[in-house]
Formats: C-alpha cells, sequence, structure tokens
C-alpha cells in the first residue's frame, strides 16, 4: 500500500479539516469548562468583556498568527487550536495578573 508523503502528515490528521467549523469568531461567553482553569475564576468575566471589546483586533491578529505560524512550521501549525485558544492565550499573556492566578 503506498504510502503518502510526508509533507502530508499532521500531527491531528485524523481530526484536521483546513475548512473546519471555526468561523473565526470568538466565543466571548464565560466557560464553565473544566479544562479552562488557565486562569483564575476572578478573571473570566473580565476576559468574556476584553474579547467583546478587542474582537476586531484578535481576529486580525489570529489570522497574522496563522499565517505567519504555518509559513514558519507548515500546516501542522496551531491545527487544533481555535481563536478562542488564541484569545484566551493573549489574555492570559498581557493582563496583568492573569497568568498568575489560579
Amino acid at each position: 500500500m503506498p504510502g503518502r508523503a510526508a509533507s502530508n502528515y499532521y500531527k491531528a490528521d485524523d481530526r484536521y479539516d483546513d475548512s473546519a467549523s471555526d468561523s473565526g469568531d470568538p466565543d466571548y461567553r464565560e466557560s464553565s469548562d473544566d479544562e479552562d482553569e488557565e486562569i483564575g475564576q476572578q478573571f473570566h468575566r473580565m476576559r468574556a468583556d476584553w474579547i467583546v471589546e478587542h474582537q476586531d483586533a484578535l481576529e486580525e491578529g489570529y489570522r497574522a498568527f496563522l499565517e505567519v505560524g504555518r509559513k514558519l512550521f507548515g500546516n501542522a501549525f496551531f491545527q487544533t487550536g481555535t481563536i478562542n485558544d488564541y484569545c484566551k492565550l493573549v489574555f492570559k499573556y498581557t493582563q496583568p495578573g492573569a497568568s498568575d492566578s489560579r
């Protein structure tokens, strides 16, 4: 059985879809997910409001982040990440105290 070229393999190959349902719109709602423990509870409402307030800049930054990342590292770059993951990452490391709390 012939194998695919190495450049066609991605880390999460079975889940990757270039036209994924990620519309590019951040989910500004407060999360109740158990895995959303990267910041303290007191920052959840603040983050939701911040995402709504900066939605345009975050969407533009996300597109640039993906474009440059995929040029540098290939199509596997951030393939299982979403705009919500990007927004959470940016908030966590740009808001004073958010990365230190839990």
